[in-house]
């Protein structure tokens, strides 16, 4: 290519120079590719484009995409600053600690802050705006609180259920079954052991209790005092087997003439009154 002087050009006319110019301009519109990189000249984005105008038009073009679309996310090629930038416009926080949650009633009693500081480092390293992570922490606690809630219903359902169940197969005997049950724990069990128990919740099980039950059973009342004495009692069925057991055919329940009658047909009566409570 011949070099140019400028200086040989400004001496030129008015009319010459014009005609140069638009010479120029068409040889730069035509062949443009020759003014660019080899790289950019051949990229396949340009491979459509004949002319300086039509490059000026798609740059034109992409400007007012990005304005629609707004911010354009990074590539994976993307350095880190780029993509903090990109969440810090987008809304992310400057450190983890600088995420706000809304509280949940009702998880007062309940301890999140070593999995909240996870959350919030791993919102952080995902970019999450403030108002993102705040909704998945919120759905995280309220969905927490659900299921809890519907713990609580199940166990006291199954609580009622069983109490119920255990207060209708001990009838009347209930209260002093329940009085010798406190009665082995207090005679066997030293300051640790009632503590566990306490802790544990053991009797509020009624299964567990009906358990203890069968051992204080076991014992004589003699050896199970505690403070006050503990007068025998029936279940509705050790009540209607004793009685049974007592209408021997030979025995003074049918005999009115043996000493002995009035005094088993009495206790016979309060059996039945034991084993049938509502007269069933």
């Amino acid at each position: 290519m011949t070099e140019v002087n400028f200086e040989d050009i400004e001496s030129l006319d008015e009319e010459t120079k014009e005609k140069l110019n638009n010479y120029t301009k068409g040889l730069v519109s035509k062949d443009w590719r020759q003014f660019v990189s080899e790289e950019n000249g051949t990229h396949a984005s340009t491979a459509s484009m004949q002319s300086l105008d039509d490059l000026a038009k798609s740059f034109i073009h992409g400007q007012q995409l990005i304005g629609k679309k707004g911010l354009l996310q990074p590539t994976e090629d993307s350095s880190e600053e780029d993509w903090n930038e990109y969440w810090t416009k987008l809304g992310r926080p400057g450190k983890p600690e600088e995420y706000e949650f809304e509280p949940v009633e009702g998880l007062e009693d309940v301890d999140f802050k070593e999995i909240e500081d996870a959350f919030r480092k791993e919102a952080h390293k995902s970019g999450m705006s403030k108002a993102q992570a705040n909704t998945s922490w919120k759905f995280f606690k309220e969905t927490t609180k659900n299921g809890k809630d519907e713990l609580n219903t199940n166990y006291k359902t199954k609580y009622n259920t069983e109490w119920s169940a255990l207060k209708n197969e001990w009838g009347n005997a209930y209260p002093e079954k329940i009085k010798k049950t406190q009665a082995l724990l207090a005679k066997f069990g030293d300051e640790n052991i009632n503590k566990w128990i306490k802790s544990s919740g053991i009797t509020k099980e009624a299964t567990a209790v009906k358990f203890l039950s069968k051992i204080a059973d076991s014992f004589s009342e003699d050896k199970l005092e505690s403070g006050s004495h503990i007068v025998g009692a029936h279940t509705p069925s050790e009540a209607l087997s004793k009685a049974k057991s007592l209408m021997v055919k030979d025995g003074p329940y049918f005999d009115k003439k043996d000493a002995r009658h009035e005094s088993v047909v009495k206790e016979v009566e309060a059996l039945f009154l034991e084993a049938y409570p509502t007269g069933k």
